[in-house]
């Protein structure tokens, strides 16, 4: 059952991982929005992937882990060059 706020918590989520907060709230926020939204969240860490924060890439790249169509995302860009190669534990898991 959704709560009454959910949307509106997952939108806020939202609007912070497209906003220019600093690097560490974001991650936090695509934590939290894979915790209650991981199709949005998935949605959202794709558009993270050409960001310059390493953790907040690595936190994608975990989130788009989590389906087999987001690893296949995330393994092409790894193998194409377009992600950073200390990224291959959260790739290869």
């Amino acid at each position: 059952v959704k709560s009454v706020g959910h949307t509106g918590a997952t939108d806020a989520l939202a609007a912070v991982l497209a906003g220019s907060e600093p690097a560490d709230l974001k991650l936090e926020a695509l934590r939290a929005l894979a915790a209650v939204a991981p199709d949005k969240a998935r949605a959202v860490a794709e558009k993270l992937l050409d960001q310059p924060s390493p953790g907040l890439l690595a936190e994608a790249v975990v989130t788009l882990g989590a389906t087999r169509d987001g690893a296949k995302l995330v393994a092409r860009r790894y193998l194409d060059g377009k992600l950073p190669r200390d990224l291959f534990p959260q790739v290869s898991e």
